[in-house]
């Protein structure tokens, strides 16, 4: 090892081998002492029967869930080795076991379990709202505070309840995303159908009365797509979620946003000025 460590080549390692010679010779001693070689190794093609075995995947889809779960894996090592853009430490056995329930139920089917309660939110809670994107994606749109409420009220609860989900490990973040980028192309559809004939000089009203359609149609829409595939899902959950996409939407040229109005990216990037205006 002192030997290599010495040699001129290769260049992309002569950092990391300069460590090594920079130690003492008994912290090279120590260091070497402390290399365990697992000679008990599995072999590469015995690798997906293994993993199989461990993780207690089996049945007719085996394959294809062992195949999702690795490619995850892969994404996850990748996020762990990337020291610029790193944006966690580790991946908890939890989270492993929760990205494989959510891999084996896509063929199987499970409900997520329902833990919030609705009910009509007070004076109080509503304010908490007032000021946020959410609410001025509905204020473009003419909705009176009545009807606001009653959105909220999904808004609220549907919060509650994915927080809970991801808290007790019941779906992971990537399975949140992969709900919520249904529900967008839900409402891309609906948005794109009932914004189609707005033209430039289109009437104030006619877009204000378009954008309470792409929202009717988009809440009746993504009510009965499921947080988790072959599950059902209660329908404030999608409803919930949608407006929650509504309230990250913040420039034109985001491609993930989601509004109402025919001209919401130009009022999410104008929004301190008078809605009505």
């Amino acid at each position: 090892m002192e030997q290599i460590a010495q040699a001129s080549e290769p260049e992309n390692t002569a950092k990391d081998r300069k460590k090594f010679t920079d130690l003492t010779p008994a912290q090279r001693y120590r260091l070497v002492a402390a290399i365990e070689v697992n000679d008990a190794s599995p072999l590469m093609s015995d690798l997906n029967s293994s993993l199989a075995r461990t993780l207690g995947i089996r049945g007719q889809h085996a394959r294809a869930i062992l195949d999702d779960i690795k490619g995850w894996w892969y994404g996850m090592a990748v996020e762990l080795l990337d020291r610029k853009n790193r944006t966690r430490a580790s991946v908890t056995a939890q989270e492993l076991q929760c990205r494989l329930e959510e891999i084996t139920d896509r063929y199987a089917g499970k409900n997520l379990p329902i833990t919030e309660t609705l009910r009509r939110l007070t004076v109080a809670e509503i304010d908490v709202y007032k000021d946020d994107l959410v609410v001025a994606q509905m204020q473009w749109i003419g909705l009176k505070d009545r009807t606001i409420a009653t959105h909220l009220r999904d808004y609220h609860y549907a919060r509650a309840q994915r927080s809970e989900w991801l808290r007790t490990f019941k779906i992971t973040e990537e399975g949140l995303e992969d709900y919520e980028r249904l529900l967008w192309d839900e409402w891309d559809h609906v948005f794109t159908r009932h914004t189609d004939a707005i033209e430039d000089d289109t009437p104030a009203g006619e877009r204000r009365a378009a954008g309470k359609r792409v929202l009717d149609d988009t809440m009746d829409k993504v009510a009965d797509k499921p947080a988790r595939p072959g599950s059902t899902t209660e329908g404030w959950i999608g409803r919930g979620t949608i407006h929650s996409l509504a309230g990250r939407a913040q420039t034109a040229d985001d491609d993930d946003s989601v509004g109402w109005h025919p001209d919401y990216p130009d009022l999410c990037r104008t929004r301190d000025e008078p809605w009505d205006q």
